[in-house]
């Protein structure tokens, strides 16, 4: 288990890797190994809690970058066919890790996110941020084992492993929803998109 936060600002606030070591500290619980946060000209911030399961070195902690440092990836899970997708990626990147992170980001990277959301199976949460399109991404495997929690408005998209991380980034006031009561009461589960 990882936790993965992030703030996309629609303009540049200077504000952003406080809150998200602020979201970090809420999820340490989540990946007590390591802690990473990076800044993208002012406007995105994405941030990881690590839990050091496949290629326990350093090298591996995140955010991750491809080498070219125009692709960036924070996840959570584990893809369970990840060495079979790194053979397929072999004369196109050079990996310097043994994770399954970095067979994301190569995939990514080279292939495209259709490519690689058809490739890839397992249980997962990530984002990828792509500075050449400006593009991000939150992607969750089909089930929703690893979860991923998002709220947007008209000045940002912040995203986390947990509610509690999003809250915790004091752009978002909750809402008591109402609607979750009688969804609980009758499924004993608050049905997507919907929390309390």
């Amino acid at each position: 288990m990882c936790g993965i936060n992030g703030i996309v600002y629609k303009n540049k606030d200077i504000t952003g890797l406080e809150r998200l070591s602020t979201m970090n500290t809420s999820l340490t619980h989540r990946g007590p190994d390591a802690e990473g946060k990076h800044s993208i000209n002012d406007r995105v911030y994405l941030g990881h809690r690590r839990l050091s399961i496949i290629d326990l070195n350093e090298r591996s902690n995140q955010p991750m970058f491809c080498p070219d440092g125009d692709v960036i990836i924070v996840f959570n899970g584990e893809i369970i066919n990840f060495k079979k997708i790194k053979n397929k990626l072999l004369n196109n990147y050079d990996f310097i890790t043994n994770s399954d992170t970095e067979v994301l980001l190569a995939g990514y990277k080279v292939k495209g996110i259709e490519w690689l959301l058809n490739e890839i199976r397992g249980m997962y949460s990530f984002s990828i941020y792509d500075k050449r399109t400006d593009e991000t991404f939150l992607v969750r495997d089909r089930l929703g084992i690893k979860p991923l929690f998002y709220t947007i408005s008209e000045k940002f998209l912040i995203f986390s492993s947990e509610i509690k991380g999003i809250l915790s980034s004091g752009l978002h006031k909750p809402k008591f929803n109402e609607k979750a009561v009688d969804d609980y009461l009758a499924y004993r589960y608050v049905r997507e998109p919907n929390t309390f």
